[in-house]
């Protein structure tokens, strides 16, 4: 919800201005990541489980504001990483993400 989208927003602005004010903000990679995600359509009484979700990292040293996954052309049924119901197939792996932070 649009509720939830904006306090995870606030407790992030404010996580960071915290960290900027301590002086450590360029030493702090935060990153945030499921390997559980929902369908996009409804089963009647909600979404099922599915495999492609999102992941964020963000810090003082991340060049951001770049999507580092192929997403298909267009959600609707039938593209080539849907399974059916907008189970989306993931290019690459939740965990690839951890390489270039390790």
């Amino acid at each position: 919800t649009d509720i939830g989208f904006k306090a995870v927003d606030e407790a992030l602005e404010a996580f960071v201005g915290e960290l900027k004010a301590q002086g450590v903000w360029d030493s702090v990679v935060l990153a945030s990541s499921s390997e559980f995600a929902r369908t996009l359509d409804s089963n009647g009484k909600g979404s099922d489980h599915a495999w492609a979700g999102q992941s964020f990292v963000m810090g003082g040293g991340i060049k951001g504001k770049r999507i580092f996954n192929k997403l298909p052309g267009s959600f609707k049924a039938g593209n080539d990483h849907d399974l059916g119901r907008g189970r989306l197939i993931p290019e690459f792996p939740w965990e690839s993400m951890m390489v270039p932070l390790a």
